[in-house]
């Protein structure tokens, strides 16, 4: 990429993470749709929902960047879905231990 031969998926990958870390900063948006595919970007999303643990502050950030990249049309639910797929045992234990929290 440009002068320094940046591989251009680990540049999306760092912008990811940044918004991922500063959700409130909206301008990744429009940083995010211009410099990656909506392949490109779903695949790096896929992957670092595959590869992070489910109890960590990290997931909560991960899944609203998602919500966000949705809901301002930067990825389509429909390509994520498959990645965020999970068994329903999964689903029950981790609506009890939310409930739980809550003292439900």
């Amino acid at each position: 990429m440009g002068f320094f031969s940046l591989d251009p998926t680990r540049v999306l990958d760092l912008i990811l993470t940044a918004f991922e870390c500063n959700l409130s900063n909206l301008t990744y948006l429009r940083l995010i749709s211009d410099f990656g595919s909506n392949d490109a970007t779903t695949q790096l999303i896929g992957f670092k929902i595959r590869n992070q643990s489910p109890d960590s502050k990290t997931s909560a950030n991960l899944f609203s960047m998602i919500a966000l990249l949705v809901k301002h049309q930067v990825i389509e639910l429909s390509n994520i879905w498959s990645y965020m797929a999970t068994d329903n045992d999964k689903l029950k234990n981790l609506l009890v231990r939310q409930k739980e929290s809550l003292n439900y």
